[in-house]
C-alpha cells in the first residue's frame, strides 16, 4: 500500500510531539525498552519503516530505473521525517552460500545478555531522572553529561556532518546511537569506533534522499 507524500510527512508531528494521541508508522515491533518508555510516556512508540530501494524493487546497481526516477521515488520520504528515524539500515541481496553457509557470530541468547546488559546501565545512568529511561530520551543536557567526545572523535564526526550535510537532529541521533553502541561493549567512553559506527546508521542521508 503506498501513501500520499503529505500523509506520509503528517507522520513528522507526533515524533515531535508525542504528547498528542496521533502516530503515523509503517509497522511496529514491541520491545521491552518500548515497555519502559510506556512507563513513563503513554504515547511512546517504536515505528520501524521498510521499503524498497527502487521503484522495481531491485538493488540500485541493478535496477532498470534512471537515477531521477530512483531519486524520485526515494524522495517521497521527505528529509523532515528522514531525520527523526534513529537507524538506517541497508539490507542487500543474500547470497545463495551465506543462506546455506553455517551462522556466524554471536548467538541471540549472547545479544540478549548484552542487551539486559546495557538496559541496566542506562536505568543506572538516568536514576534521578525519571523521565528518561533510555539513551533516546535524553535531551540536549544529557547529550553534554553522557557523551562527551575526546578531540579526535569529535573531529571525525565534525567531518561527517560537513561532508554528508547531516542536520542538527542528526547529529542529535548519531550520539545518542553511539551511546548505546558503548554501552552494548561495556565501555564508559564513546570511541571513534563507535561514532563511525552510529554514522553508518545515517546511510539514507548520504545517498540518494532528498
Amino acid at each position: 500500500m503506498t501513501y500520499p507524500d503529505q500523509m506520509i510527512d503528517n507522520g513528522t508531528y507526533p515524533l515531535i510531539n508525542t504528547g498528542q494521541r496521533r502516530l503515523l508508522v509503517t509497522c511496529h515491533h514491541v520491545w521491552q525498552a518500548y515497555l519502559d518508555c510506556r512507563k513513563i510516556n503513554p504515547d511512546a512508540a517504536l515505528g520501524i519503516n521498510l521499503g524498497n530501494g527502487t521503484p522495481d524493487g531491485k538493488m540500485p546497481g541493478e535496477s532498470r530505473s534512471t537515477p531521477r526516477e530512483i531519486q524520485n521515488y526515494l524522495g517521497r520520504i521527505s528529509g523532515p521525517l528522514l531525520d527523526r528515524i534513529d537507524l538506517h539500515i541497508e539490507v542487500p541481496q543474500v547470497k545463495f552460500r551465506e543462506m546455506s553457509a553455517a551462522p556466524a557470530g554471536e548467538s541471540s541468547a549472547q545479544i540478549r545478555e548484552r542487551v539486559i546488559a546495557a538496559r541496566k546501565l542506562q536505568h543506572a545512568r538516568f536514576a534521578n531522572k525519571p523521565k528518561i529511561t533510555c539513551n533516546a530520551r535524553m535531551g540536549s543536557r544529557e547529550l553534554k553529561a553522557f557523551c562527551e567526545l575526546d578531540e579526535a572523535t569529535n573531529d571525525l564526526l565534525k567531518q561527517a556532518m560537513t561532508e554528508y550535510n547531516l542536520s542538527a537532529r542528526a547529529y542529535d541521533r548519531i550520539l545518542k546511537v553511539a551511546r548505546t553502541i558503548a554501552d552494548l561493549a561495556g565501555t564508559q567512553s564513546i570511541s571513534s569506533d563507535h561514532i563511525s559506527e552510529a554514522i553508518q546508521y545515517r546511510s539514507l542521508d548520504r545517498q540518494l534522499w532528498g
